[in-house]
């Protein structure tokens, strides 16, 4: 490609589509939660160790958005930014992925910060797994990895959860921010 003899050629545009729809927006049985038991901080503040998986709830008009243009299921970029910071080398998409093949892995990155590192994942989304698994790869000697109970990637509380569940989740918020400002007042 970058000697011009190959279509297309060294950086030319480059469009994908059906970016944003995903199967784990129509089942929470789809990287539903933690492989091992790991610490939940539950709304009343206290914790408990066990497998932890999701509380959200299916999100099928994802559907929709993915086959619009604009509307976030289309991606137009040039090759080198695919592959450099969208793509990346897998024989399985769910536990197959060769991690550092892309510059935008945070698994493969955390395998050379040596500073302390708190990884926390949000109960009421989908990256449960996605947060054990940059746990798992990290090597620094102080970790932690905590999932907050019904909060959401937008570290709220998930009031959709609650309906179902019939859990509150009011405190999500707080219970993130509090762990975050005793786990770094330790240390630093």
């Amino acid at each position: 490609m970058r000697s011009g003899k190959h279509q297309p050629t060294d950086d030319d545009s480059f469009v994908f589509y059906r970016d944003s729809a995903r199967l784990s927006d129509f089942s929470t049985g789809v990287h539903r939660g933690t492989l091992n038991a790991q610490k939940l901080l539950k709304n009343d503040g206290t914790i408990v160790t066990q497998i932890v998986n999701t509380v959200r709830v299916p999100d099928p008009g994802n559907r929709e958005t993915d086959q619009t243009f604009d509307g976030g299921g289309t991606k137009a970029l040039s090759i080198n930014s695919f592959l450099s910071a969208n793509a990346i080398r897998s024989t399985h998409s769910l536990d197959g992925i060769d991690w550092c093949s892309s510059n935008n892995s945070t698994v493969c990155a955390v395998r050379t910060i040596n500073a302390p590192v708190l990884v926390t994942s949000m109960q009421g989304h989908y990256f449960i797994r996605d947060g054990e698994m940059i746990f798992e790869n990290a090597v620094s000697h102080d970790k932690g990895f905590v999932v907050i109970e019904g909060a959401t990637h937008g570290l709220g509380p998930c009031t959709a959860c609650s309906a179902v569940t019939g859990v509150s989740y009011s405190n999500a918020t707080k219970n993130l921010f509090d762990l975050a400002a005793s786990w770094a007042n330790a240390r630093f």
